[in-house]
């Protein structure tokens, strides 16, 4: 995704939106050295999501590190390093996930509660699309420049429900900590993808907090073990039965968006497949391209699935394990021919149907 258009690639999210996942391997905890607290307030870097150079199409989904401890009053800074792909960082959101509001409206994107940032005195439930209360902000326009900085509307003080709402690679967000804030451990998020989980633990005003070298070390210890396991996934995805393309494959923590084959020869008249059992869904486009944002990504297949495909456009709808309606999506292929197709919400993702 280009520019402003990432700023509504909400719902692509939708990977894996719901289902609760452990947090990223490779031994997070920062809390190994410890420092005096400094003589004001601190501002402590936590990455959101990762990277792996060499490797694009290898989305790292973790907090690294995804432990820290800070003070009242300090702020956290919250790059968001990636290309193409969003991230929320949200507080009050139960382990089993089942209060998390709704991400998506079908047919439209994503929801205000999810999309724009949320500050609410009030807890809230698997149902909501809105903010409870008076809502602390909107969902970022569809259009302009995203800001490189996004500064929150209010500081956390470990309100019920806390989001940052979506920001997208290249953007930073600024969250500060209440000076009054409670000690003790905070549970976040992303809503976007359920291995991202980490821990806060605010410490009282005087405590020893972890060092600023052993905060990076931790994250380095993460990346490193994530893009391991990286290639692992990529160099083992089995062979899929014929006619089947499997979409994408997952890690502990890490998503590679490819498909596998990514070119497949077929004779007319055979129906193909495209698969997704996991927690990263996809979107398969045959005909021409269309954009991460577009309704088309969150509306019913169409055509249907199984259905003939010669000319025109066919979008699968987003598919996966749930919450999402189905693990797959099949078109038949009467006609020879070569068949593009792309993954709309994962940028480069792409392949090809050969029809003899």
């Amino acid at each position: 995704m280009e520019g402003p258009r990432r700023l509504r690639w909400a719902a692509v999210l939708a990977a894996g939106l719901i289902t609760a996942c452990g947090s990223g391997a490779g031994g997070g905890g920062a809390s190994a050295q410890t420092s005096a607290p400094p003589s004001g307030p601190a501002t402590l870097s936590v990455s959101v999501g990762g990277v792996d150079p060499g490797h694009p199409e290898r989305d790292l989904l973790a907090f690294y590190p995804s432990t820290l401890s800070a003070h009242p009053g300090d702020t956290l800074k919250l790059p968001n390093p990636t290309v193409g792909t969003p991230h929320t960082v949200t507080f009050g959101v139960l382990p089993d996930h089942s209060n998390q509001p709704q991400l998506i409206l079908p047919g439209v994107g994503f929801t205000p509660i999810a999309g724009g940032p949320c500050i609410s005195t009030q807890p809230v439930t698997a149902t909501a699309t809105t903010c409870p209360g008076a809502p602390a902000g909107a969902p970022p326009a569809a259009t302009g420049t995203p800001p490189v900085e996004v500064t929150l509307p209010g500081p956390f003080a470990g309100q019920p429900f806390y989001n940052t709402g979506i920001f997208v690679g290249g953007q930073s967000v600024t969250l500060p900590l209440s000076p009054d804030i409670r000690p003790g451990a905070y549970r976040f998020i992303c809503m976007l993808h359920p291995t991202m989980v980490a821990t806060l633990t605010v410490v009282a005003p005087g405590s020893p907090t972890q060092t600023t070298a052993a905060l990076t070390s931790a994250a380095g210890r993460q990346l490193s073990a994530d893009r391991a396991d990286g290639a692992t996934v990529a160099t083992g995805v089995a062979t899929p039965p014929a006619g089947t393309i499997q979409a994408g494959a997952v890690g502990r923590a890490m998503s590679v968006n490819q498909f596998f084959p990514s070119a497949l020869t077929v004779a007319a008249g055979q129906t193909v497949t495209w698969r997704d059992e996991s927690y990263e869904p996809h979107v398969v486009v045959v005909g021409r391209q269309i954009t991460p944002d577009d309704p088309l990504v969150f509306g019913a297949p169409t055509p249907a699935s199984g259905s003939p495909y010669s000319t025109g456009l066919a979008v699968s709808g987003l598919f996966g394990a749930r919450p999402f309606p189905s693990t797959s999506y099949a078109l038949t292929f009467p006609t020879a021919g070569t068949y593009s197709y792309i993954c709309a919400i994962h940028p480069g993702m792409a392949g090809v149907v050969r029809v003899t």
